[in-house]
């Protein structure tokens, strides 16, 4: 709670490195002070050092590798990762990726509350960046909102446009990125047959040139794509 930027820095370090481990850990610093999460939402929109601003997203980050209670506690913080999301940082936007997919990676109203926020459409254009780093963790947490979303939740990414991003990565030598992007593709062609909307969403994957990408990989060197 001080303002001295070099002590707040630390501060959120440490907690990061404590937080970073057992689900018990991170409910030792949740616990410790019940204005936590508020009190690093605040150090994300105040401070003006990149440097800061990614230590406390890196406690929020572990936070939401705890279990559904521990993550509903940063809910709270989404708005604030909206706004982060336009940030010249690309450290601070790959950061607020990863805690996104730790929070999709989750319970269902969850993932609708990350929908609520009007995230999705920033992390779409996340997918759009020059750098594989953060592009990887914006697929992500595309992936866990579709692995374990509603059929509603999974239409309403495929009518974001996720689909064509994701098959533009279809051609990458990373051989777990390609799985998870075809498991991807899988699930929301299984919601566009769960909801009767499965030639709209061949149409958009034709469209975008991704059955041809996915019949190339009929070839591909990894047995599991192959």
């Amino acid at each position: 709670y001080l303002q001295d930027t070099d002590i707040v820095n630390n501060a959120c370090s440490a907690l990061s490195e404590i937080s970073n481990g057992p689900n018990y850990r991170i409910e030792a610093i949740l616990q410790a002070d019940e204005n936590l999460v508020v009190r690093l939402i605040e150090i994300l929109l105040g401070s003006t050092v990149a440097e800061v601003q990614i230590a406390a997203l890196k406690v929020i980050g572990s936070i939401t590798t705890g279990d559904d209670n521990q993550t509903q506690r940063v809910i709270e913080a989404l708005p604030s990762f909206v706004w982060l999301l336009d940030h010249p940082d690309l450290e601070i936007r790959k950061e607020v990726c990863w805690a996104i997919s730790n929070i999709t990676a989750g319970t269902t109203e969850q993932i609708q509350a990350v929908i609520d926020s009007a995230i999705f459409p920033k992390v779409l254009e996340q997918l759009r960046s020059e750098e594989f780093k953060l592009q990887k963790e914006a697929v992500w947490t595309v992936a866990n909102a579709v692995s374990g979303g509603t059929s509603d939740q999974v239409w309403y990414l495929i009518h974001e446009g996720s689909m064509p991003l994701l098959c533009s990565f279809l051609h990458v030598y990373d051989a777990k990125f390609v799985l998870i992007i075809l498991e991807s593709l899988e699930n929301m062609l299984r919601v566009g047959e769960e909801t009767k909307r499965l030639e709209t969403v061949i149409g958009i994957l034709s469209d975008c040139d991704g059955k041809n990408e996915i019949e190339k990989l009929q070839y591909h060197d990894f047995p599991r794509i192959s």
